[in-house]
């Protein structure tokens, strides 16, 4: 064999390799250029950037003399240590002990008030893996990636994918988008109202009756996804003038919750003790806007936990009224999407306090339309409002990560 024969031999394998090697960098390039592989890797990408600053805060924090520490002297159990904190201390508690057993009394706080859904997923986890909150803390973060592919898809349907990306964005990026990491049900109830929203646009009823129950057993506000359903289903009937009897699914979310009122009555003697036990969570029902009035009127850092950023709840809530009042004058607007959102932010302006304003306007997505809409028509800068919200975000989960308790609510 001559050498350029020699030669060619060896080179037209390496030929075929680079070109094999081309044509996956291409596939995968243009894979990446895909809206929904873009979110998830942004939800990856946001989650594993948290996790880094927050063992780093937490390892500082701990080691406030040392000058140098290897990389793997922290242990693992430090680092989830603050997971284990606030509700998912009693969310994992209701899932290896069940609901207390004992008469109603609004003088101490009960377990009552959390909604059985996420314990039970938290209880098998428990039974697959022997422990909860790191099983928790992946579960989570998928349930959250799920929820931002789905989100993108319902508001894709209304005709502009660029926008439905912003918005998409917005919510993985929304300051108090990092309790979707920790092991609760927060990630879980966005893909549920999000997924049963999108199940009952493409006329699959039995499918988002079922996603509705589910989701009003994760927290009480799966019981406002009824209207907007209704506006959904009437919409539907409107054009083709035929009823589907699957919309009679729709009746297993108030079935699922004369389910659990039965199971309070049968513990505690009253039905209804899921919601009156919340007084003595410190969660009292005032008149709307009582707490944004009384801060005016009386400006404090000063909140239920000590030292706090009421000025940003407040800040927050005032943002969301005024995004619900542009809402219902757009006529663009899906109209279910205002019910939900107007419902919602309800249960959050007639609060005696502020705690926990930021996580409750994290599953309010039609905010985030709202603001995407506002940013695409050159209202608002995009990237200041994407790099105010992460900023934010790794400021609040930094805190949390410090146990600080206005950070953990």
């Amino acid at each position: 064999m001559s050498t350029r024969q020699r030669s060619g031999a060896i080179t037209a394998p390496l030929g075929r390799l680079a070109g094999q090697a081309a044509d996956m960098f291409a596939r995968a390039r243009a894979a990446m250029a895909r809206p929904v592989a873009q979110l998830l890797l942004l939800v990856i990408v946001s989650r594993l950037l948290l996790l880094a600053c927050g063992s780093i805060a937490v390892v500082a924090q701990a080691n406030p003399d040392v000058e140098v520490l290897p990389p793997g002297q922290p242990s693992l159990s430090q680092i989830l240590r603050p997971f284990s904190y606030a509700d998912v201390a009693w969310y994992t508690e209701l899932a290896t002990n069940g609901y207390e057993q004992r008469p109603y009394s609004d003088a101490e706080k009960g377990n009552w008030a959390f909604y059985p859904l996420w314990p039970l997923i938290l209880h098998a986890c428990n039974i697959l893996f022997a422990e909860m909150v790191l099983p928790g803390m992946v579960l989570s973060s998928g349930l959250f990636a799920l929820a931002a592919l789905l989100l993108f898809q319902l508001l894709s349907q209304d005709g502009d994918e660029a926008i439905a990306f912003t918005a998409s964005t917005l919510m993985i990026t929304f300051p108090s988008a990092y309790f979707t990491l920790r092991p609760g049900p927060e990630a879980l109830f966005i893909a549920l109202v999000v997924g049963a929203l999108l199940s009952a646009r493409r006329r699959h009823w039995l499918i988002a009756g079922l996603l509705t129950a589910l989701a009003a057993l994760t927290r009480m506000q799966g019981a406002f996804l009824l209207p907007a359903l209704l506006v959904i289903y009437y919409r539907q009937y409107q054009e083709t003038r035929q009823h589907a009897p699957a919309v009679l699914a729709l009746g297993l979310a108030p079935l699922a919750m004369g389910l659990l009122m039965l199971h309070m009555y049968q513990l505690t003697g009253n039905p209804l003790a899921h919601f009156a036990t919340q007084r003595a969570w410190g969660n009292r029902l005032v008149p709307p806007f009582a707490q944004v009035i009384g801060f005016l009127h009386n400006p404090s850092i000063l909140g239920y936990y000590g030292w706090d950023l009421v000025p940003i709840s407040v800040a927050a809530i005032c943002a969301a009224a005024l995004g619900v009042a542009l809402m219902a004058r757009d006529r663009t607007m899906p109209a279910e999407y205002t019910i939900y959102t107007a419902l919602s932010l309800l249960v959050i302006v007639m609060r005696d306090n502020s705690n926990g304003t930021l996580r409750y306007l994290l599953p309010m997505f039609p905010l985030f339309l709202l603001t995407a809409r506002l940013i695409h028509a050159g209202r608002l800068p995009r990237t200041l409002v994407l790099y105010s919200f992460a900023a934010l975000q790794m400021f609040f989960f930094v805190a949390y990560m410090q146990l600080y308790r206005w950070a953990q609510t």
